[in-house]
């Protein structure tokens, strides 16, 4: 008898959760290269993201995103790191100079100006500096030197010094500093 009751019990307590378990093992539908990009945001996020060539690029932590402002002088940027060959890190650094009585201020500023305005990168493998831009730009919407918050949104080709041309789309950061 109580082995009858013990049976029941557990087939009620199967039937009762196995559908349940439909959802436990349902796969996820996987996220598009721009879904896994951060939000564009402008609260100090310390953000930093876009599409290289059309993959994701995405520092993991905040630690590997920076700005710094000084001098007249701003440079931001993020650093992606593969965990199994640390020595093969990626990264998309730009510079902005306050040139003259000009004052880094929320605007858009064409990244093909060096030494004033410029954009620097390496990704896998391939170093491309302010010569081998041919088009970008990056629109700062917040420069907030009092909260030292730096937030907005940029893009840019680059190529040369053989190696494959790259585009950079649907950048966005949002990065205390």
């Amino acid at each position: 008898m109580k082995q009858m009751v013990f049976s029941v019990l557990l087939l009620f307590v199967v039937l009762v959760t196995l559908p349940g378990c439909e959802l436990i093992f349902q796969e996820t539908e996987a996220k598009s290269e721009l879904e896994k990009l951060p939000a564009i945001t402008s609260s100090g996020e310390h953000t930093f993201g876009c599409l290289v060539n059309g993959k994701a690029f995405v520092p993991y932590s905040g630690y590997r995103v920076y700005a710094n402002y000084g001098l007249k002088i701003l440079q931001f940027g993020g650093t992606v790191v593969d965990p199994l060959k640390h020595d093969t890190a990626q990264w998309i650094s730009m510079t902005l100079i306050q040139n003259g009585t000009e004052k880094i201020q929320p605007g858009t500023y064409e990244l093909t100006s060096p030494p004033y305005r410029d954009a620097k990168c390496s990704i896998k493998g391939c170093n491309y500096f302010e010569e081998h831009i041919t088009s970008g730009n990056v629109t700062l919407v917040r420069f907030d030197t009092i909260n030292r918050i730096l937030a907005g949104t940029f893009e840019l080709t680059a190529e040369g010094n053989g190696c494959e041309k790259i585009s950079i789309t649907d950048g966005r950061f949002d990065i205390s500093f």
